[in-house]
């Protein structure tokens, strides 16, 4: 009888052994196959997080800020991808054509709505091919003026471009957001400048303070110092209350001109591909939310001029519905084909 008892108990502890074996070897193929875990287990390898830019701009910066976060608070490696070209389609279509494991991530801008319109055959529909998760950030930009334009506000220079349509240039950097703040200030003024493009914000910043172009916009940061110093002069900034860099500074609201569409300035959020489990979406918004909460990760996007937005992924999707509603049209009443 003994002898039945340990060669039973020999018998279920080899099969114990056996079962957590198998377990193990189910798990480990799971996790190669790329397969989806129950959300409390979520993330459980490392996140890529694809930026549609070249290394070293804003969004780049913004999504290494969060990113350093999220790492530390995941304990998983938030991976950024720097995916540039074809104004921000190429990383964009990589992530609306991906997996949805929630294990590859977009930090989109201003290229999700105007994508449509400036690329012909995007293979990917930014509006039901991407899935919103959290609304990260803004910053606002400045119409900024050389000093000897004839212009202290805007109202002033609405009625000099009124006057003499056509004789005033403003300068911008191509189909980045600057450009598209001058397409909704001529389409809501009814004013006709001359655009003059530049192949980027640098140089277009440069002309102005030169003097050989009078107007662009740009980031509120990034023109501080020259707008203290009576380099620039500031006209209006884009938002629904001031800037905080630029408090002297008046709205476009408080100038008279509907410019809400560019209330939110530059930003920037985080989307998923179509079909990501929305347990996963909720932990994901859950995530960055904590993020955006931190004193350092707020102070980090402060000094890059970002206001933090945060939210729901519903608040975020209501948001880019408008942005996406708006900016074909408009791009297309401007001339704009897409290329």
């Amino acid at each position: 009888m003994k002898c039945v008892k340990w060669l039973k108990g020999k018998l279920d502890g080899r099969m114990d052994r056996r079962s957590v074996a198998l377990a193990g070897a189910a798990a480990l193929l799971w996790s190669l196959s790329g397969a989806v875990f129950p959300a409390e287990d979520y993330p459980a390898r490392p996140i890529t997080l694809v930026v549609s830019y070249p290394a070293g701009g804003a969004t780049d910066s913004v999504a290494r800020i969060i990113a350093s976060k999220l790492t530390e608070l995941i304990q998983q490696q938030i991976l950024v991808d720097n995916r540039g070209g074809a104004g921000s389609t190429i990383g964009t279509r990589l992530v609306a054509q991906a997996k949805p494991d929630g294990y590859t991530l977009l930090l989109g801008d201003m290229g999700l709505p105007t994508g449509p319109a400036l690329v012909k055959n995007l293979a990917y529909d930014p509006k039901s091919d991407l899935v919103p998760i959290a609304f990260v950030g803004s910053a606002p930009l400045v119409l900024v003026a050389h000093p000897a334009l004839p212009a202290t506000s805007v109202k002033e220079l609405i009625s000099l471009a009124a006057a003499k349509p056509g004789s005033i240039s403003i300068a911008h950097a191509g189909a980045g957001t600057p450009y598209l703040a001058v397409v909704a200030l001529l389409q809501s003024t009814g004013v006709k400048m001359v655009e003059v493009p530049y192949k980027g914000a640098a140089p277009a910043l440069a002309d102005v303070v030169g003097g050989h172009v009078p107007l662009t916009f740009a980031s509120a940061t990034v023109v501080r110092a020259q707008i203290l110093s009576g380099q620039l002069r500031a006209l209006a900034v884009t938002g629904a209350a001031r800037a905080a860099v630029l408090p002297e500074v008046p709205t476009f609201k408080e100038a008279g001109v509907d410019l809400s569409i560019m209330d939110a300035g530059s930003w920037w959020g985080v989307l998923a591909p179509k079909g990501t489990p929305v347990a996963f979406v909720d932990r994901l918004n859950a995530l960055v939310a904590k993020v955006l909460d931190d004193a350092q990760t707020r102070e980090r996007l402060a000094g890059n001029g970002v206001s933090v937005k945060g939210g729901t992924s519903r608040e975020f999707g209501e948001f880019l519905t408008k942005q996406y509603a708006y900016w074909p049209a408009a791009l297309r009443a401007a001339g704009v084909e897409p290329q």
